[in-house]
């Protein structure tokens, strides 16, 4: 597949970006999304159910593919990190599975493992995010 081509382009500062088209802008990550924002407290009451995503319940290119159900009280302790819609989940522990996914339409009660980040676009498109945090 190839796309035509812009009219003109730029250095993008970044070396293993190389050149981008000159109306780009390039940014860290952390300056378009917020990381880890709502969390579970112990506060939360004990029959309070949720729906719990954990590593294995994220496959590669698949996203979200199942959860599991618990009151608060009997939820492993890092059922924590509340799920939004467009947020993107990032697992940072046993990384070579790529556990990423999009959150599309989630229950209110859907709370992921602390061994993800989770990441919220705030000045760029969540299908980017997803698609960004995917790359090589």
């Amino acid at each position: 597949m190839s796309f035509p081509a812009y009219e003109s382009y730029r250095d993008s500062g970044v070396e293993w970006l190389g050149r981008v088209p000159s109306h780009w802008e390039t940014k860290p990550l952390k300056a378009v999304t917020s990381c880890n924002d709502e969390v579970l407290t112990e506060a939360t009451p004990p029959d309070y159910e949720i729906e719990y995503v954990e590593i294995s319940d994220v496959q590669a290119g698949q996203g979200i593919k199942g959860s599991t159900s618990y009151s608060f009280s009997d939820a492993p302790s890092r059922a924590r990190r509340k799920l939004r819609d467009g947020d993107v989940l990032v697992s940072t522990v046993r990384t070579y599975l790529r556990a990423i996914a999009q959150v599309r339409e989630p229950a209110e009660n859907l709370i992921a493992s602390t061994g993800f980040a989770v990441l919220r676009p705030q000045r760029a498109h969540s299908d980017f995010i997803g698609y960004a945090v995917q790359a090589e």
